[in-house]
């Protein structure tokens, strides 16, 4: 428990540090750095908010996985087309909503911190499919920057087994030359 508090702890420094080192490109003064910086981490709030289950007597909140993708990953958008949300709509209960903003706030965090999210030429594609009843989701990053693959497992590695389980789904990682690709 001890170690997974320290792990999210510590990825909680690095979403703010990339929350900042986001504003800080686009900002001109100390002030607009700051507004900036609490937009995206008021997003990230609204993000957590929208994927708690709100129960009303019996019934459950379903969330549109569109809007929940775009909720987690509008604190990194620029609004210059780095972040591509695409798919059909589809909405999901609490209990799935849960586990794929979990898996999307650790690829987010991953990509701050390794990937595409740490260029600023760089673009995340997030797409889904649904065919015979299966729903696939591909994250796609595309980066200019040369990237360094850690081969280590961390907590991230596990929480992301542990959550592909609880879904009883696959899970897919490549990398290649010009970034990551991720299939579930």
């Amino acid at each position: 428990l001890l170690r997974e508090m320290n792990h999210r702890v510590k990825n909680l420094f690095a979403v703010a540090n990339g929350v900042i080192a986001l504003s800080a490109r686009s900002a001109t003064t100390p002030k607009e750095l700051a507004l900036s910086a609490q937009a995206r981490l008021n997003a990230l709030s609204r993000a957590h908010e929208l994927i708690l289950p709100r129960h009303t007597g019996d019934e459950t909140r379903a969330v549109d996985l569109a809007e929940l993708v775009r909720m987690i990953l509008t604190p990194y958008d620029h609004g210059d087309q780095h972040v591509a949300v695409t798919g059909p709509g589809l909405e999901c209960g609490p209990s799935t909503s849960t586990s794929l903003a979990l898996l999307l706030h650790e690829f987010a965090t991953n990509s701050v911190k390794y990937g595409a999210l740490s260029d600023p030429e760089g673009q995340i594609s997030i797409s889904w499919e649904v065919r015979d009843d299966v729903i696939t989701v591909f994250w796609n990053e595309k980066s200019g920057m040369q990237r360094q693959t850690n081969n280590e497992k961390g907590f991230g590695s596990f929480l992301v087994e542990a959550t592909v389980r609880s879904l009883d789904a696959k899970f897919d990682q490549a990398w290649h030359g010009a970034g990551l690709s991720i299939q579930l």
